[in-house]
């Protein structure tokens, strides 16, 4: 029973305790009962400050899945949810919450760090790209970022291919042509993937998981060779961009937004490819210059692309976007990449373990970017 207090005890009963082990001296030896006494009552100081700090209030600003509400609420984590809210009203209310959560429609900026007043410990991501948060000014105030890499890998990777087939077999031409009753079997004969050359420009988790669904397809998939390891099997890797270019039938992008990957397909670029190949792009807005891009499509110096992003994704649309979403050779979504019920649970299922393991001064339990 004497073990049992001595494990269990709280600090109330400290003393008793150190009482006990000086009667029990001969038994266990005081040295030793005394310093095991000595970091229990340590431990409970411990545990009953990170039980304070998980008081602490999270916000999460854009609709998602409440997937992963639950872990962190059993935690003593205090949620809010803010799903429309524009940047000056999260200026406002930034130094309330100890974490913040968004997917890609809102954005974290310089202004909103530094009205958190330092109150602000923790950025989570629901989704891989972070360009919406500004790392410098996070890196500045000792902001963790984190995010979720992989959880919408899979979506990604599926819409992907899902713009491709309906390219390269004129899908939407072939709803277009019976819903004004007309039966164009011959005129729209398409492509069949197999065999053809599909360039993968960022190799990443969705860029692994379309070159893994294209080799299923009987593709040959190819990648540059710089800065990449760990490439999937039967991938080859290619000395350029310019040869990369000139050699695929299908371009699909998967590269994070930065200073060093925009605009890096543009005019000059575009010149490069085959006149009947297809460009996609399921990663950022502004990596594809959109005024090269529909230059290049309506000349015939390529044969189509398939756009999930867009440099500027606030409405309304650009004269630019407009003309691409209305030409016969281009499919536009509005950034459908990720957005499916599954993906939707496990990057919320990731980020909220992350954000509360790194509220807690722990390693996250999934993959995080730490700026």
């Amino acid at each position: 029973s004497l073990l049992f207090e001595m494990v269990f005890g709280l600090k109330s009963n400290y003393l008793f305790i150190n009482h006990c082990c000086k009667k029990t001296d001969q038994m266990f030896g005081f040295k030793f009962i005394n310093s095991l006494v000595a970091i229990l009552f340590f431990m409970n100081e411990y545990s009953s400050s990170i039980s304070q700090s998980t008081s602490a209030k999270i916000l999460f600003i854009d609709p998602v899945s409440k997937v992963g509400f639950k872990e962190l609420t059993e935690s003593g984590y205090t949620i809010d949810l803010k799903n429309s809210i524009t940047d000056d009203q999260l200026d406002e209310i930034a130094d309330q919450y100890k974490a913040i959560v968004l997917r890609s429609a809102n954005s974290i900026r310089k202004k909103t760090i530094k009205n958190s007043k330092g109150h602000l410990k923790v950025i989570g991501r629901a989704g891989s790209g972070v360009d919406n948060i500004d790392l410098d000014a996070a890196k500045d105030a000792g902001i963790r970022v984190v995010n979720s890499p992989s959880g919408n890998s899979i979506a990604v990777a599926e819409h992907t291919f899902a713009l491709i087939l309906a390219l390269s077999r004129n899908i939407l031409k072939a709803q277009k042509s019976m819903a004004d009753g007309k039966w164009d079997k011959k005129t729209l004969t398409g492509f069949q993937l197999s065999g053809k050359v599909l360039a993968v420009l960022g190799m990443g988790n969705i860029g692994k998981a379309v070159a893994q669904r294209a080799l299923a397809f009987g593709m040959k998939v190819i990648t540059l060779k710089r800065g990449q390891s760990n490439l999937p099997k039967n991938v080859l890797p290619v000395g350029s961009l310019k040869e990369m270019l000139s050699t695929c039938d299908i371009l699909t992008i998967h590269l994070p937004f930065s200073k060093q990957t925009e605009n890096i397909i543009a005019k000059k670029e575009l010149s490069l490819m085959k006149s009947s190949s297809i460009l996609i792009n399921n990663a950022r807005g502004g990596i594809v210059n959109e005024e090269d891009l529909l230059e290049a499509i309506t000349a015939g110096k390529i044969g189509g692309a398939g756009l999930d992003t867009f440099k500027d994704e606030m409405q309304p649309f650009s004269s630019t976007v407009l003309q691409l979403v209305n030409h016969s050779n281009v499919i536009c979504t509005p950034h459908l990449g990720g957005s499916t019920f599954e993906a939707g649970d496990m990057v919320m299922s990731e980020v909220c373990r992350s954000v509360k393991d790194a509220l807690e001064g722990k390693i996250p339990s999934f993959e995080t970017i730490v700026v």
